[in-house]
């Protein structure tokens, strides 16, 4: 079966891919988590993080300047973010 390409569709759902991933993601966080305990990076967030280091394939150092630009706000160091992807540090 063979059907025509709709090529101006593909690219705009393309570039337009990342932005409606991390839009619905902060989304689902949000409506999940709520923090009882009042921290600089909620669970909601380094979560959202970590799954962007994850999606763009990225080594913690280029992720805080990625972080930055994408979310908006001051990203902890390197470290900190290692320290998120382990389970116990993303719950707890």
């Amino acid at each position: 079966m063979k059907y025509k390409q709709d090529w101006k569709a593909y690219d705009k759902a393309k570039t337009q891919e990342c932005i409606l991933f991390k839009i619905l993601l902060e989304e689902l966080l949000q409506a999940y988590f709520t923090d009882k305990k009042r921290r600089m990076y909620p669970t909601d967030k380094r979560i959202l993080m970590i799954t962007l280091i994850v999606y763009y394939k990225l080594d913690l150092r280029k992720a805080k300047g990625f972080l930055k630009s994408i979310l908006n706000i001051e990203t902890p160091s390197y470290k900190t973010l290692s320290n998120f992807a382990s389970l116990r540090a993303v719950y707890y």
